[in-house]
């Protein structure tokens, strides 16, 4: 919760960036979001996309978002899917489905 007791998501790719010794940085904005603006970050920053089935996509939080780093993209995908569940109560997923591309061809 934000002081105003509005609901705080919080979104981050792989493990914190370690503080060198300094004082600890302060933490990241926040901005109101809709579930749905939370998926498509979501979708960027694990480069996976998201079928919200929930029905929550109107809903709004506000969201704050942390880089990291990780040696392994799955590792910090999993990990940052396994926050984002412990903090929504949705569950995720994993399937295959076909889907369009569109690709970019110059001309």
């Amino acid at each position: 919760m934000d002081e105003r007791g509005r609901p705080v998501l919080n979104l981050r790719y792989g493990e914190a960036f370690p503080q060198a010794g300094g004082p600890v940085a302060p933490l990241p904005p926040t901005s109101s979001a809709t579930m749905r603006e939370v998926f498509d970050h979501a979708e960027s920053m694990f480069a996976t996309p998201f079928i919200d089935e929930s029905g929550s996509e109107l809903s709004r939080v506000m969201l704050r978002e942390f880089p990291g780093y990780s040696k392994s993209r799955e590792t910090a995908k999993e990990k940052g899917l396994q926050t984002l569940m412990e903090q929504t109560g949705l569950t995720f997923e994993k399937e295959k489905r076909e889907m369009t591309v569109w690709e970019v061809a110059a001309e």
